[in-house]
């Protein structure tokens, strides 16, 4: 997977024709000041990615970059900060237990309501602030992560190591057709004042079309294999391109989706429904 990323990287630099554009510099107070005065939080969002994406002309970015954002509510006050996080991938830890998961039950753990949590926080309304305008951590704050804008492809990187680089190898379950990630989204609330693109406009159904899976007990040895389809290709009797098929190294096989649900799963590649016409 390392690779993976690393060609990732490489390719969105090599298609991005803004690539010498110096990068957008962004600090706290800025983030501050600009994008959390925005009553909406999708609106804001919104705004926040238009600045973030402005030397990104990649359309592989633009078709896969996901954003998150983490949510404090100050306790003592109430006022809330937002941060944005922009990423190429969704990096999901495995946990031990239970052995099977389902995939958007262990997502909406991850990101949503459910993540709610207390931890220490900086107040600009209410607390001290440095002198380059970001707080003081003196307080306490609620806090929760969402996702606020999935895009057409999503990738799924699932981290099965551990510290001492052993594989955890718990189950994920998932559907081949409509995996809904609408509840790691966040509300629209308040209302945005303009109309929102699709990658901010629910429901969030996706289908699969691939997985990269890993045999071996750790990552310092193994292999790894694809079993795929081509989501906009014909199955033709389940021999064509639309049908599944394992890719190890040379040798193509059929392959069936029940053989995506399996402890050696390191990566789920989804696209969201909508974003291209169904081939029977």
């Amino acid at each position: 997977m390392e690779f993976f990323h690393f060609l990732i990287d490489i390719l969105m630099d090599e298609m991005n024709p803004r690539r010498n554009i110096k990068e957008w510099a962004l600090d706290s107070p800025m983030e501050i000041k600009n994008f959390n005065s925005i009553p909406s939080t999708l609106w804001a969002t919104n705004q926040f990615r238009k600045n973030w994406m402005y030397n990104k002309g990649s359309d592989l970015a633009d078709k896969t970059d996901l954003m998150e954002m983490s949510l404090f509510k100050c306790e003592n006050c109430g006022a809330e900060r937002r941060n944005w996080q922009n990423n190429p991938l969704k990096l999901v830890f495995v946990k031990k237990h239970p052995e099977r998961q389902n995939l958007a039950n262990a997502l909406a753990q991850d990101m949503g309501p459910k993540t709610e949590e207390d931890v220490e926080f900086g107040c600009e309304s209410c607390g001290k602030v440095n002198a380059d305008g970001s707080a003081v951590v003196q307080g306490r704050a609620k806090a929760w992560r969402y996702q606020v804008w999935l895009p057409d492809f999503l990738w799924i990187n699932l981290n099965r190591y551990t510290s001492e680089m052993e594989k955890v190898n718990t189950v994920f379950t998932f559907p081949e057709y409509g995996v809904d990630l609408s509840a790691t989204f966040a509300p629209d609330n308040p209302p945005s004042p303009h109309p929102l693109p699709r990658q901010q406009t629910g429901p969030f159904l996706y289908d699969v079309y691939a997985v990269i899976q890993h045999g071996g007990g750790s990552i310092a040895h193994g292999h790894y294999w694809t079993i795929q389809k081509n989501f906009d290709k014909p199955k033709n009797g389940g021999s064509g391109a639309g049908a599944w098929h394992k890719f190890n190294d040379s040798v193509v096989t059929p392959a069936r989706f029940s053989d995506t649900q399996s402890m050696n799963t390191s990566a789920i590649f989804l696209v969201r429904q909508g974003s291209y016409k169904p081939v029977l």
